[in-house]
């Protein structure tokens, strides 16, 4: 007999989720466009789009873009160069 844990069935969604979310970050280092795009899409998304699944990777995504902006504004006051 077959049992499924639920850790299971969440590791292929969990792992698509990763890589969207590396794509979305990626992307929007390189696009400024993009980037403004997301932000857009989050002023602007019904509380169903935001509290979907891809929602919240869009608004992890965000989140991490945000973070990484604080980062590199402070290593260069430092004189410091980001790390790639």
């Amino acid at each position: 007999m077959l049992t499924l844990e639920a850790g299971d069935l969440l590791k292929p969604t969990l792992a698509l989720l990763r890589r969207k979310l590396q794509a979305i970050v990626q992307r929007a280092k390189q696009d400024p466009a993009f980037r403004e795009q997301l932000l857009t899409w989050e002023k602007t998304a019904s509380d169903c789009d935001l509290c979907s699944v891809m929602g919240e990777a869009v608004r992890f995504a965000i989140g991490l873009l945000w973070r990484i902006d604080i980062e590199v504004k402070s290593q260069s006051r430092e004189g410091r160069m980001p790390a790639s």
